[in-house]
């Protein structure tokens, strides 16, 4: 058996100047790396475009696409292929179910195959699955099935031997989700998935009709030049209609802990600051989107909002956890005082996270009695659930207002700067720890919120972790 690594952007910052030496993984005895390259119809892993780049000529790489059921085959195949293209491995779907959107049995066998045949009409090799035990049982398929005949990949962790039934033998096993990363030349990140392959290196070589690259020379690092102290002269900015929170404006929670936000949904009395979704109703839907958060079921369950507790009668009065700094909303229009949020409908609010989409969804803090308040890593999501909801501006910070801000970079060794606001665009260049830019223009964008300066884009807000001396 032979020794791979599969990797995402949990294993490296994009947002930082990436840190993995796969030199070092290959002389550990990593023979092959297989990266995560898109999910869906539209997401695309941060990091793949660098590591694929970076792999080149040291090692065999492959990739894999999860999967989303509920997105045209076609569009989800056309998007895997037009970021990953063909490598030295064959394509890979990844259907795990962690979003719990499979269908079972007949179903989910069909959805799958026809996944798979869309990827096949786009890639030179033919697609291989990657799965659990547990979602094979949900497929009730036998050895005559055609899924059988896919190469498959099986993740089963903690046995000698895994259970591939009713495929005779799998091609890659995941037999760990904690392989000490260290080990490899990964610094960002504890542990990574390790995998076997079945069979030897010359077996693998002849299978995939390759043989295992001789490693190129690694370039020497280029100097970051001293800062010099030049600013580049401002130039105006443009109308994002982000918004911070006043940190004087606002109701707190018991213990001066999360605060709130005063919304409301009615439309036509803006002066009139009390939703109309029956709380009978509405608390259903908040602790099943939020049912692995301890810290929102308990304040759904006995609601502190505001001060009048948050509720009038069935109604809700203040909507929104909230904190000030920490949060950004993009306001549509201003009308009377009054600003509209665009919501989103319930069904499409498992999509958004809070790390990608900060003007959308926010989080919640937990209390701890020697840490005090604490960022949860489960989002809240509050009940921006459709339609236009209206926020009293006097609560509101414009973000525009604050631009051009001079900020320094405090994330180590240095903060990327990039071609657009996106962790997948190219690299234009890099400020270093202590280094001073100046933020033209601030997005939201992939990982948080990205700041426009004279060279480029940088991550202000990366992964809910600040990367200037800025608290956006």
């Amino acid at each position: 058996m032979i020794l791979g690594l599969d990797t995402s952007r949990w294993e490296d910052n994009p947002a930082t100047v990436e840190t993995i030496s796969w030199k070092t993984a290959k002389l550990a005895g990593v023979q092959f790396v297989i990266m995560k390259a898109t999910e869906g119809g539209t997401y695309t892993d941060p990091v793949f475009a660098l590591h694929k780049q970076n792999l080149a000529g040291i090692l065999p790489r492959g990739s894999y696409h999860y999967w989303r059921p509920a997105i045209s085959a076609k569009v989800q195949a056309a998007h895997y292929f037009a970021v990953a293209g063909n490598l030295e491995l064959p394509p890979i779907l990844d259907v795990e179910g962690f979003y719990g959107d499979l269908p079972i049995g007949a179903r989910l066998v069909s959805a799958v195959l026809e996944m798979m045949a869309e990827i096949d009409k786009l890639f030179s090799k033919p697609c291989m699955l990657y799965t659990a035990p547990n979602i094979v049982r949900s497929m009730a398929i036998t050895a005559s099935s055609p899924l059988c005949k896919r190469k498959l990949w099986i993740a089963n962790y903690g046995v000698k031997t895994p259970l591939v039934s009713p495929w005779v033998k799998y091609t890659f096993w995941q037999y760990t989700d904690r392989e000490p990363a260290v080990k490899y030349g990964i610094s960002e990140a504890t542990s990574v998935d390790a995998n076997w392959y079945d069979g030897t290196v010359d077996e693998f070589n002849a299978e995939f009709g390759i043989g295992v690259a001789v490693p190129t020379p690694e370039p020497e690092p280029v100097p970051v030049p001293e800062d010099p102290g030049l600013e580049p002269e401002p130039v105006p900015v443009a109308v994002s209609g982000l918004y911070t929170f006043s940190k004087t404006n606002y109701f707190s929670r018991r213990g001066g802990g999360p605060l709130t936000l005063p919304m409301t949904r009615s439309r036509g009395k803006l002066g009139d600051n009390i939703s109309r979704y029956p709380w009978s109703i509405l608390a259903v839907i908040l602790r099943a989107l939020n049912s692995e958060n301890k810290a929102a079921v308990d304040l759904i369950s006995a609601p502190d909002w505001g001060p009048s507790k948050g509720l009038d009668g069935d109604d809700i009065k203040w909507i929104g956890l909230l904190w000030p700094g920490r949060n950004i909303v993009r306001v549509a229009e201003i009308v009377d005082g009054w600003g509209r949020v665009e919501g989103s409908a319930m069904y499409e609010s498992g999509k958004y996270n809070a790390l990608d989409h900060p003007d959308k969804v926010h989080k919640v803090y937990d209390y701890h009695a020697t840490n005090g308040w604490c960022d949860r890593a489960k989002p809240v999501y509050v009940p921006i659930l459709g339609g236009g909801w209206w926020v009293d501006m006097q609560n509101l910070v414009s973000v525009d207002s604050q631009l051009p801000k001079k900020v320094t970079v405090t994330c180590f060794p240095a903060l990327v700067i990039r071609e657009k606001p996106s962790t997948s665009s190219a690299i234009m260049g890099r400020k270093i720890n202590m280094q001073t830019m100046t933020v033209l223009e601030v997005v939201t964008g992939i990982g948080g919120l990205w700041g426009r300066i004279a060279e480029g884009w940088v991550a202000l807000r990366y992964q809910d972790k600040n990367m200037t001396d800025w608290k956006i």
